[in-house]
């Protein structure tokens, strides 16, 4: 899969736009999202159908997770902030 990574202001934002990205995302795109989030602070991702797991796996490509407090947690995946 391949994405573009539109800026929305010369400051701050930028759009991530691509075919289902997250199905066969790659260390290197997920580099590059790093980058597009450091770079433009705020990042976006348009049309994209992303399950629960896809989510977790995104989010523990930069580091571990911290749960959310369990009141404000999703119940079957404690990861995620409902």
């Amino acid at each position: 899969s391949s994405f573009q990574i539109n800026k929305i202001t010369p400051i701050i934002g930028a759009e991530i736009i691509g075919d289902n990205i997250f199905n066969n995302l790659t260390k290197v795109m997920c580099n590059q999202i790093y980058k597009a989030l450091i770079e433009n602070k705020v990042i976006f991702f348009r049309d994209q159908n992303i399950s629960n797991d896809q989510h977790i796996k995104f989010a523990k490509s930069f580091g571990n997770i911290e749960p959310p407090h369990p009141a404000i947690a999703c119940k079957n995946h404690p990861e995620i902030v409902l």
